[in-house]
């Protein structure tokens, strides 16, 4: 079975206690989730992170977390930081400039 979750607006440091609850009742229900980013508008570090946080506790209860829609505040912190290969947003690690020919 497979849960759905929208995730919408900001995710900052100011929305981490809302998003939290949101990501602990998912959780609880141990099921795979598919998160709609789509309306995501705003990201900071401590939003990214939490999602991360998410993203490996699914992991470690061997569950799956797949994406939906597009973000481009999402997706420009998130590889920014390096988050997308650890988030399953991207399967390969971006390369990094100045590689030696």
């Amino acid at each position: 079975m497979t849960s759905g979750l929208t995730l919408a607006g900001s995710l900052t440091v100011r929305d981490t206690g809302t998003m939290k609850a949101e990501f602990l009742s998912v959780l609880e229900d141990s099921h795979d989730v598919v998160i709609d980013v789509s309306e995501v508008r705003e990201v900071d570090t401590a939003g990214a992170q939490l999602l991360l946080s998410f993203v490996r506790a699914m992991q470690g209860q061997h569950l799956q977390v797949s994406w939906q829609g597009e973000s481009s505040a999402l997706t420009g912190v998130t590889t920014m930081l390096g988050m997308q290969v650890p988030l399953g947003m991207s399967t390969t690690p971006a390369s990094s400039m100045g590689d030696a020919a």
